[in-house]
């Protein structure tokens, strides 16, 4: 993303020297016609169609014929049209334009082969679900688009918002839309989002137990440990209990083979000194 002064520095080099010097070195045909789409100057848009294409991809994304109308940069439009910019090749474009309201930039689209029955974008709905006026809606019914044409959904347009432009919902209703829009399921809008509010909370609810029952698994499997280590713990206690004595009673028969006076004192204690070992004990040092 270019800041201000490069983007200023930019629409001067466009202006002064046309499409060939302008831009990073890194910049492609199709970033420098969006790029002069951008600068709102009609010649350099034609001047940098003779190596970009103009139904390439612009710069922030979405075809040129979009970029262009969302600059409000009609004769780029119409430079871009007579260099054989296809109106059909960004159906969500098209969306945006009747988004906009703009009827004379519609009109002008359709002049050149726009569909109004083309579908497109996350929900494949028609352009009549994107109109937003009444003169959009008459003129884009005078096309031939229908005001019941769902989406992939099963939502006629209007679904989403009749309730909050009563006004606008009674000039569809008075072309042939259904005075409450439903689903394809007969839902309103109300009995959805209720539904849907309903669904959400018994996800809620099943996560939760979910989660409940994952500590529940790791409370268990941390006490299994602790008691698994005291466990351990206890069987090396008695195991040093154990050794401890016999230790201490081969020290004893130790000592006393090393002091005893006679060869026969001498050779008992130290019978009882091999026994102790023999027992587990530890040989005294």
């Amino acid at each position: 993303m270019r800041n201000p002064a490069q983007t200023l520095a930019l629409v001067l080099m466009l202006g002064l020297a046309g499409c060939a010097t302008t831009g990073s070195s890194k910049d492609t045909p199709d970033d420098r016609l969006s790029d002069a789409i951008w600068s709102n100057k009609p010649g350099v848009v034609e001047k940098c169609l003779k190596k970009g294409n103009p139904n390439g991809r612009a710069r922030p994304g979405g075809s040129m014929l979009a970029w262009a109308f969302k600059m409000k940069n009609k004769e780029a439009v119409q430079v871009l049209l007579d260099h054989g910019a296809n109106v059909n090749t960004d159906i969500e474009g098209f969306q945006q334009v009747v988004a906009s309201g703009n009827v004379s930039h519609v009109k002008l689209l359709v002049s050149r082969g726009a569909d109004v029955k083309a579908r497109g974008g996350y929900y494949n709905q028609s352009v009549i679900h994107f109109a937003r006026s009444k003169e959009m809606m008459e003129y884009l019914l005078s096309q031939g688009a229908d005001i019941r044409d769902p989406d992939k959904n099963g939502q006629p347009p209007g679904f989403f918002w009749s309730h909050e432009n009563p006004e606008l919902w009674r000039a569809f209703v008075a072309h042939g839309a259904d005075p409450v829009p439903r689903n394809s399921q007969g839902q309103s809008y109300a009995e959805f989002m209720q539904a849907n509010d309903e669904a959400q909370y018994q996800r809620t609810l099943q996560h939760n137990e979910e989660i409940r029952r994952d500590n529940a698994w790791i409370e268990q499997a941390n006490e299994n440990m602790r008691r698994q280590a005291a466990s351990a713990a206890e069987a090396q206690q008695r195991e040093q209990q154990k050794s401890a004595p016999a230790q201490e009673s081969c020290g004893w028969a130790c000592q006393n083979a090393r002091g005893a006076q006679t060869e026969l004192e001498r050779m008992r204690h130290d019978n009882a000194y091999k026994e102790c070992i023999a027992a587990g004990g530890l040989n005294c040092q």
